[in-house]
């Protein structure tokens, strides 16, 4: 991988959204809750090891205004598309919840992660698509009916909190355990044959050069580098340990993340 490539591997690009009055000077981010969406986004570069690129930001004044139509958020998707890297929502299901329909966010959930991007959840730090069924059902009833008791006076109550709770978050967690080990059982066979085929040479750069050959991607639709052949070697041994496979040389001095 080649030094651009790298550097575009380690970015992505932020989107928040704003409500209420535009501070003195005009700018944005200069309101608490700017610099409170700006923490999201950078919470959610974290977990994938990367650094915010460009910001996209919009103001709405209006509950009924659906942000995920608006070119603001069209411009961060191209963007993200341009440069092959991931989009951090700052807070995904607060946007959903404004919708204030079910059947609207979940459409709305089905689009976004539909566009061709990897969409990160800033507030909990993960990728959308890793959030498991039961939780993603619950997280986003939970934000439309926040929503809707905001509207009628009601600031808490039941699955009405705002904030995602403590099992949600876990069961979102264990979801993107089952997908990593998942991932690396699927490339288990592959990479083994690779190894065979390579012999004294297998080295984890060169697996990670043959896999790229192959046209095979990370779990993260990135290009392999040594670091994430060990990382995926490293599960595998978690999962089933097989000593062959644990022998592949670390070579390389790459600390960047690629899966």
């Amino acid at each position: 991988m080649d030094l651009q490539q790298r550097m575009s591997s380690s970015k992505v690009i932020g989107f928040g959204a704003i409500r209420g009055k535009i501070p003195e000077g005009g700018h944005l981010m200069n309101s608490r809750t700017g610099l409170e969406q700006l923490n999201l986004i950078r919470r959610g570069a974290s977990c994938v090891s990367g650094q915010v690129e460009e910001n996209f930001w919009d103001r709405y004044t209006s509950p009924t205004i659906n942000l995920f139509n608006r070119p603001q958020f069209r411009n961060a998707v191209d963007e993200a598309k341009r440069q092959g890297v991931p989009l951090v929502i700052s807070d995904l299901f607060k946007m959903l919840g404004l919708l204030g329909d079910r059947d609207k966010a979940v459409d709305a959930y089905i689009r976004i992660t539909g566009l061709g991007v990897t969409i990160i959840d800033g507030k909990l730090g993960i990728v959308a698509t890793s959030i498991p069924g039961d939780a993603l059902s619950f997280m986003i009833s939970s934000a439309v009916l926040t929503k809707k008791n905001r509207r009628i006076g009601l600031k808490n109550g039941g699955t009405e909190s705002r904030q995602p709770t403590a099992r949600t978050i876990a069961r979102a967690k264990r979801a993107v355990k089952r997908h990593a080990d998942d991932f690396a059982q699927r490339m288990l066979p592959v990479i083994e044959a690779i190894r065979l085929e390579l012999g004294d040479k297998a080295s984890a750069s060169a697996i990670a050069t043959k896999l790229n050959e192959e046209r095979h991607r990370t779990a993260r639709g990135k290009m392999w580098q040594a670091t994430s052949v060990l990382r995926v070697l490293k599960r595998i041994d978690q999962i089933a340990p097989r000593p062959a496979l644990s022998a592949v040389k670390s070579d390389d001095n790459d600390e960047s993340a690629g899966s």
